[in-house]
């Protein structure tokens, strides 16, 4: 039994996909429709005008100074409220109110405004400059009317601001013109937004005039609140600028707690249109909200949180928004938050609340965007994925995300975070930061095993693992050695090969239906999904001569079997259902079809590269239905087809296996392949004549034998020296077990002869051209003239070329120069010398690998066996006999 060696066996290749669909949202909402717990989850959508604000951090008192109380500011009840103030001055005559019976769901709790008494100035004229004495005239009954106003609210008579209305105050106060906007205070500013109009751009400017005193000078505390109050009356406006210009002022005068809370719901509110991006790319809001998200504490404050991220999360959707987040913190910002609530899932994990679970699945789904950075945009240039790439490794999201998947059970969290994964998984710098984890590995495979039934998280958990075992040796190594991983993936094969079409397409298993084939680049999440997945890992794995030759040792029987009903499900035909289905999606489901096989055919040509023709071989059941399975698909067309060639080239190295291919006819479909545009593939077919002619048997050696000399003339008239190569050794084992016919041996050495006669392959180099080789490499004269070593024994005539694994010891080829100074003298050795800088380092001779080398190695190769054997087709010679009368 012979083994291939070189070009002829089926190269190890890493096997790529594409990368798991991200399906896009067809609008923005806070959670899934499939989430659990909807009676419990934060709405997606509210009305600000009905919010209450209670504080419940204390510590968000003492840092703003002041304390808050409830703002339910609707129409009805604020009338309701003044009508009870009036009650309430009337009796204040009687008999007057102890203040701490005052309930507190007002502004009662306040301190209470200074004695204002008929002498005092009005209450916009305070701290200014320039009034008049006799700015109240006792005979005017107007004055005279808001003078009583002003001593029914005396300090002494124990009524507290929470007992005047914004509107009692505003009418104190004379309306500011249009013109004078910019130089009001911010207590007038607050006063004259404290009556309601329907003028919106009067509003706007008032409210655009506030922010501009907000940024010069931060209001007082109790200044704050009369400011905040002002704005809560426009909160229901169904203007956009004026709900952008409020949620700009709270954020700019750097409000906690629930006011935080209810500008993080405007936020939310706004960004849930995608027709109000223009607001965030053309001011500073979206640099506000990050601040703003700096100083919630997602653990106490989540319900804030989630407003915050998931404003966050839909604004990323956008690639300048994306741009823009990441120039204003809001990745190293998510990434805290994250890390919160990882530290305190693992410190407290009962007593995180559900409250903040809905608040773990925003920030997982703005990583996810922030990572994303709005695919398929055209400003999304590959510098800037790069970038954004080494910042997720830098600032440790990457840490939090891996830690996320063994710490979190929910489903639409883990969703988030594998997403997250295999998008940045493409990434070079993420990748090689994966790869260099420990802890990346076996985190990736205990989700993997726990959510194995779940193909939305199967499919990117396993693209992962896919993308850094193709990436990194060690990786390969420590993802085999995880205890129970290669067991997992293989679980993963049988059960999706086993399982119903329609079972993934359950909306309970798979929370992103309704969104899937949107995103038309990536894949669909069907059940062939998952398998292309999870056999590219096994694919990948093998890569690496440890991992490939444990799973050969360990797991053959399960893995071929594995892989075979992967090929099965995708040969199994379309039922009725596929064919009521548009043209465009039956093209999609063979498009799947096809995928798998391919993959499925790449692992098994992976694999059998360190299966041994020996007792450790799997079972000659199963060996038969490999050649059975793989000749079915030699007899397609497409990549599929080229799989199963470079599957047989391995599979003939077993005599039996030989035979098997002979009998199922895979000989007569490989003229095809011989022809094929890619060498690898013509190559392939080559090494498998090359074993089927060395394993000889009856009919298949003389078979072989025809199908090598007709596919050596072809390669002469295209000058294919790789493939001849391997023609050659064929035709050698065979001539070994019988000799060619006349008319075939002719063929053949006419077409050796033409491939000996080509001078094209003396073709210079093109390193040298690169300024990679230097002509004082003392190897370059080696190379100037072909030594053939035609003296053969007689021992050696009659050995077949058997082809090994081990990597062929032939004379690769080096560049050539054409100013290499020849006439210099040589040493004793033959070696020549001189005085300059050999320019080379003492060991092994680096082999140049352009294409005209290449040629040249394989030409070497070839006419290395091309000799001996035109010396054995050589008629033999008979004497002629003279006779005489």
């Amino acid at each position: 039994m012979n083994n291939i060696s070189g070009p002829g066996l089926s190269a190890l290749r890493p096997l790529r996909t594409r990368r798991p669909f991200t399906p896009r949202e067809p609008q923005r909402t806070l959670f899934t429709e499939r989430a659990r717990n909807k009676d419990n989850r934060p709405p997606s959508a509210f009305d600000l005008k009905y919010l209450t604000l209670t504080e419940t951090n204390e510590e968000a008192f003492i840092s703003s100074g002041v304390r808050y109380g409830s703002l339910d500011e609707e129409g009805d009840k604020e009338d309701t409220l003044v009508e009870n103030q009036e009650i309430a001055k009337k009796k204040a005559g009687v008999k007057t109110r102890p203040s701490n019976d005052r309930s507190g769901d007002g502004w009662s709790g306040f301190p209470k405004l200074p004695h204002l008494s008929g002498k005092s100035k009005p209450l916009h004229r305070r701290n200014t400059t320039g009034q008049s004495g006799d700015a109240l005239n006792p005979d005017d009954s107007n004055k005279r009317n808001q003078i009583m106003t002003s001593k029914s609210l005396s300090y002494d008579s124990g009524v507290g601001l929470g007992d005047v209305t914004v509107k009692h105050l505003a009418v104190q106060l004379p309306n500011a013109s249009n013109d004078d906007y910019d130089n009001m205070t911010v207590l007038e500013l607050a006063e004259a937004l404290s009556s309601k109009t329907r003028d919106s751009d009067h509003t706007l400017l008032l409210i655009q005039a506030l922010q501009r005193n907000i940024a010069k000078t931060l209001p007082a505390n109790s200044l704050r609140e009369l400011v905040l109050r002002s704005l809560y009356k426009h909160i229901d406006s169904e203007d956009e600028q004026i709900l952008v210009a409020i949620a700009r002022a709270m954020l700019m005068m750097r409000v906690t707690g629930p006011h935080l809370a209810a500008a993080c719901k405007l936020v939310f509110k706004i960004s849930r249109n995608d027709k109000n991006d223009h607001f965030f790319r053309n001011s500073d809001l979206l640099d506000l909200v990050v601040e703003g998200c700096g100083r919630i504490d997602p653990i106490t404050e989540s319900e804030c949180c989630v407003y915050a991220a998931g404003a966050l999360r839909f604004l990323a959707l956008e690639p300048r928004l994306c741009a823009l987040a990441h120039r204003a913190g809001a990745l190293h910002l998510t990434a805290l938050h994250l890390k919160i609530l990882n530290n305190a899932k693992a410190e407290r994990p009962r007593q995180v609340s559900e409250q903040a679970t809905h608040a773990l699945y925003q920030v997982t789904g703005a990583l996810r965007n922030l990572a994303g950075g709005g695919e398929g945009g055209e400003g999304d240039a590959r510098s800037e994925r790069d970038e954004r790439g080494r910042a997720f490794a830098a600032c440790g999201a990457l840490a939090e995300l891996v830690a996320a998947l063994t710490l979190h059970t929910d489903r639409d969290v883990l969703t988030n975070v594998a997403r997250c994964l295999s998008v940045l998984s493409v990434e070079e710098t993420c990748c090689a930061w994966l790869c260099a984890s420990p802890a990346s590995a076996r985190a990736l495979l205990t989700a993997l095993a726990a959510c194995a039934s779940r193909a939305p998280l199967a499919v990117r958990l396993a693209y992962t693992l896919g993308n850094m075992a193709a990436a990194d040796e060690q990786a390969r190594i420590n993802i085999y050695n995880e205890e129970g991983g290669v067991d997992v993936l293989l679980t993963i094969l049988e059960s999706y090969t086993r399982r119903n079409e329609n079972d993934t397409r359950d909306s309970d298993s798979d929370p992103d239906l309704h969104l899937v084939g949107s995103d038309l680049g990536g894949s669909d999440g069907s059940n062939e999904d998952v398998l292309v997945k999870t056999v590219r890992v096994i694919a990948n794995l093998c890569l690496a001569e440890l991992a490939g030759r444990g799973l050969a040792a360990n797991y053959a029987e399960r893995t071929v079997r594995a892989l075979l009903s992967c090929l099965d499900l995708a040969e199994k035909p379309h039922d009725n259902k596929i064919k009521d289905l548009p043209e465009k999606e039956q093209n999609a489901w063979l498009e799947r079809r096809e995928e798998l096989a391919m993959a499925s055919l790449a692992t098994l040509n992976n694999f059998t590269f360190y299966l041994e023709p020996s007792a450790a071989y799997p079972q000659s059941h199963t060996l038969e239905f490999m050649c059975k399975t793989t000749c079915r698909w030699i007899l397609g067309n497409g990549a599929s087809a080229c799989e199963a060639v470079r599957v047989l080239g391995n599979l003939s190295r077993s005599s039996q296996a030989a035979q098997l291919i002979v009998l199922e006819g895979a000989l007569a479909a490989l003229p095809p392949f011989q022809q094929h545009v890619d060498s690898s593939v013509r190559c392939a077919a080559a090494g498998v004549l090359v074993n089927v002619c060395g394993a000889g048997g009856v009919g298949g050696a003389r078979e072989a034998a025809f199908a090598a000399a007709r596919a050596l003339c072809s390669a002469a008239h295209a000058r294919d020296v790789p493939a001849a190569a391997l023609l050659a050794r064929a035709l050698w084992n065979a001539h070994a077990h019988r000799p060619l016919e006349p008319v075939h041996a002719h063929q053949v050495a006419a077409a050796l002869a033409l491939f000996i006669d080509d001078d094209s392959v003396f073709t210079a180099c093109e390193a040298s051209k690169l300024g990679d080789r230097r002509a004082s490499d003392p190897q370059i004269s080696k190379f100037h003239q072909v030594k053939f070593d035609v003296d053969i024994s007689h021992h050696q005539a009659e050995k077949r070329f058997q082809l090994d694994v081990s990597k062929p010891s032939i004379v690769k080829a080096y560049s050539v120069e054409e100013d290499l100074h020849l006439d210099q003298e040589f040493d004793d050795e033959g070696e020549r010398y001189s005085g300059e800088d050999l320019g080379f380092e003492e060991g092994e001779i680096e082999e140049c690998d352009c294409g005209p080398c290449r040629r040249l190695a394989a030409w070497e190769e070839l006419v290395g066996v091309a000799i001996p054997l035109m010396e054995k087709l050589r008629p033999p010679r008979a004497d002629a006999s003279v006779g005489t009368d």
